[in-house]
C-alpha cells in the first residue's frame, strides 16, 4: 500500500465539513477526470463518494490514500437523461448542504449558480444552468444554456443512478450507455489517471488526444 501512484503540488481538501457543503479541489478534479475517462457530456459526483475525512498534505499520492478515499467498489456508469432531470439532480445536490450529508454534488460539463437563502429544491434558476460542451478533438470548451428539450450523456455513480441520496430524477433514464457490468469503479477511475497517463512528458499510451492528456497532466499535478 506504500506504492506511489502520483504527486500533488497542493494539499487535497477532503474534510467532510468542506467537501459536503462546497466544491473542493479533489471533488472538482475527480468529476472532470471521470468526464474525460468516460467521454460523457456531464458528470455529477456526490460528496459521500469521498471517504477520507481530512486534508491530505501535498506530495506523494500513495495507493493507501486512494483506498482510504474510495473504500467502496461502486461503479461509475453513463446514462442518458433529459435536461429537466439534470436540473432536478442539481437541485437535490444542493438541497441539504446545511447538514453536510453525502448528497452535495461536484460537477463537470455543467456549471450553475445557486442561492443558499432560497428553500430546498428552489435554489437554482433555469437560466443559471449551463452545459459546458467539451470538444474531445480540439480541447475547446463552449458554454450554452441547459436545453430542456434534449438529452445528455451523464456520468454518475451507480448509487445515484439507483435513486439513492435523493437522486430520484436519475431513475429510469432514457438509455444506459455504460452499465455496472462494464463500468470502472470509483477507485479505478482515480488510479487510472496516474497509471494510464504519463504525467511527466507529452507521451500517452491510450486513445485520448494529446490535448486531453496535457490537461489531465496539469490537473493531476496541481489539483486546483
Amino acid at each position: 500500500m506504500d506504492v506511489v501512484i502520483g504527486h500533488s503540488l497542493v494539499d487535497i481538501e477532503a474534510r467532510f465539513t468542506k467537501i459536503r457543503s462546497e466544491e473542493t479541489n479533489i471533488s472538482a478534479w475527480y468529476a472532470k477526470m471521470c468526464l474525460f475517462e468516460t467521454k460523457a457530456e456531464m458528470c455529477i459526483i456526490n460528496s459521500g463518494t469521498f471517504r477520507e475525512d481530512r486534508v491530505v498534505e501535498k506530495g506523494e499520492i500513495k495507493l493507501a490514500h486512494a483506498k482510504r478515499l474510495f473504500p467502496m467498489e461502486e461503479k461509475m456508469v453513463v446514462i442518458e437523461v433529459g435536461g429537466e432531470k439534470i436540473h432536478e439532480a442539481l437541485e437535490n445536490g444542493v438541497s441539504s448542504y446545511e447538514s453536510c450529508d453525502g448528497r452535495f454534488c461536484a460537477v463537470a460539463g455543467v456549471k450553475f449558480k445557486w442561492n443558499r437563502s432560497l428553500p430546498a429544491y428552489e435554489r437554482i434558476r433555469k437560466e443559471d444552468i449551463y452545459f459546458v460542451k467539451y470538444d474531445y478533438e480540439t480541447g475547446e470548451e463552449r458554454e450554452e444554456p441547459l436545453d430542456y428539450g434534449r438529452s445528455y450523456k451523464l456520468c454518475v455513480k451507480s448509487y445515484l443512478a439507483h435513486g439513492k441520496d435523493g437522486y430520484v430524477s436519475l431513475l429510469n433514464p432514457l438509455r444506459c450507455l455504460v452499465d455496472e457490468e462494464s463500468a470502472l469503479s470509483v477507485f479505478q477511475h482515480y488510479t487510472l489517471t496516474f497509471t494510464q497517463f504519463d504525467l511527466s512528458n507529452s507521451h500517452t499510451t491510450n486513445q485520448v488526444s494529446h490535448h486531453i492528456a496535457n490537461k489531465i497532466r496539469f490537473l493531476g499535478s496541481s489539483l486546483h
